[in-house]
């Protein structure tokens, strides 16, 4: 899918999250302090594509208060438009304990209400949703919800992708995949990390060809299966294919991961919506995620990082190697 070039609606169904970082000393035992924003991996992804001047829809509950109205100035801000829904539902809440290198070594999720109202039914009512030409969501909905999407995709025959929040929700992923057995590549892309393909598949996969080899097993269920591997950088297995591509990355050492793996999947995105080939499209992203990484932390405007240097270029001279392709064996 995705082999014309779209100019209408993305349409991303989930929510957002009021995270809470917690920064400590090298030691994990002294803190440093405290910061509160608007996070959520599908706000994220929303953003960036807005930012890249796809202008997507969002769908989700409606968060009301002081809170709120911050939230839709952020959309507004990132050119996103907001579909909120009439009812009303409290923030999720996402905890993560950062050391002093930026790294993550501990985080918590308490989903809340403003998932558990994006029911099927809720979902078949949305006109966005119904006039949709592109279907984005993440993991941290129900296997209901998930699956409802995936059907209204392969309906309209538009592309449906899949971006996952949390390893906790793998057995959510599972269950889904075996659900649309009969309905073949539903899910168009599914983007998750090194862990939770590991856990996806139940093997250890510590080598490049293994990597490649099980995304290429999960790619059998979806069209495609795209892996963030940190500072490693990122794969892309495809259905049908005998070889995975593989973007490494110049390492980005004394800076937090966290949001690098939302940014890859919407810019990746972004650029087959512009019609760029799956290769070309993921050192696009890889591009835009390191750009996200190294910004400035103390911009009002942290999305705007991600755009090219150049209007409208989608490939440029690169930090890092281009893409290869890994070739495939699937004893592991």
């Amino acid at each position: 899918m995705l082999d014309t070039v779209y100019t209408t609606p993305v349409v991303i169904v989930g929510t957002v999250s009021l995270d809470i970082l917690h920064f400590w000393d090298s030691s994990h035992t002294n803190p440093t302090g405290i910061q509160v924003e608007i996070g959520g991996v599908c706000k994220h992804a929303a953003c960036v594509l807005g930012t890249l001047g796809m202008t997507p829809y969002f769908v989700s509950a409606r968060f009301a208060g002081e809170v709120g109205q911050l939230l839709a100035n952020v959309f507004t801000d990132n050119q996103v438009i907001w579909e909120p829904l009439l009812e009303p539902a409290p923030f999720s809440l996402f905890e993560a304990q950062i050391d002093s290198t930026d790294q993550v070594f501990a985080e918590s999720f308490v989903e809340g209400e403003s998932l558990a109202i994006l029911t099927p039914d809720m979902i078949r009512r949305q006109p966005a949703v119904l006039s949709a030409n592109v279907l984005v969501s993440c993991s941290n909905l129900s296997v209901a919800a998930m699956y409802e999407l995936a059907a209204i995709a392969a309906t309209k025959d538009i592309p449906f992708w899949l971006l996952t929040s949390s390893n906790q929700e793998v057995p959510r992923l599972r269950q889904l995949l075996q659900d649309l057995q009969t309905q073949r590549e539903a899910i168009d892309l599914l983007s998750l990390n090194h862990e939770e393909l590991e856990l996806l598949v139940d093997y250890r996969l510590d080598t490049l060809p293994k990597i490649a080899a099980g995304a290429s097993n999960i790619s059998r269920s979806v069209g495609h299966c795209l892996v963030t591997l940190g500072s490693r950088g990122a794969l892309l297995a495809e259905s049908g294919l005998a070889y995975a591509y593989y973007q490494a990355v110049t390492p980005i050492t004394g800076r937090s991961p966290v949001g690098g793996g939302d940014v890859l999947f919407a810019s990746l995105l972004t650029a087959r919506l512009q019609g760029q080939p799956w290769a070309e499209a993921l050192t696009f992203a890889s591009l835009c995620a390191r750009r996200y990484l190294l910004r400035d932390r103390n911009s009002p405007m942290p999305y705007a990082s991600v755009r090219p240097p150049e209007s409208n270029a989608l490939t440029q001279s690169t930090p890092f190697p281009a893409v290869e392709k890994v070739f495939l064996n699937h004893d592991y």
